[in-house]
């Protein structure tokens, strides 16, 4: 059994993702009304439904560049290798000082000048 209806790819062009500027990202059917959809341009009526798309900007990707072969001199010159080499030491702790006060500190009593209110 074959359709009547025609095939999509006759009817949009296909154009690589390179050479493309706009796109259609999104489709929507609605009942036939005077309601407009935001954002959503009309294509047309069929059978009862207007058909609305969304078309937007396509982001070009950004070129890659071509991997190069480095001579193993120029290796050497990195200095990229060096800090490779250089293992990370622990964080030495320079301050014997507690990392939390509690009530029984000198800043909560009384006795201090900046105790007083």
């Amino acid at each position: 059994m074959q359709s009547n209806s025609p095939v999509v790819s006759e009817w949009i062009p296909r154009v690589p993702f390179s050479e493309a500027d706009t796109a259609v990202f999104d489709v929507k059917l609605t009942g036939k009304s005077k309601q407009i959809v935001p954002l959503y341009t009309c294509i047309g009526e069929l059978s009862g439904f207007v058909i609305w798309c969304r078309k937007g900007k396509v982001a070009k990707p950004k070129p890659l560049p071509k991997p190069r072969s480095i001579s193993f001199d120029m290796r050497g010159l990195s200095l990229e290798n060096e800090s490779s080499r250089i293992k990370e030491e622990p964080l030495v702790r320079i301050s014997k000082r507690r990392t939390n006060l509690e009530h029984k500190d000198s800043i909560y009593s009384a006795e201090n000048i900046y105790g007083i209110s």
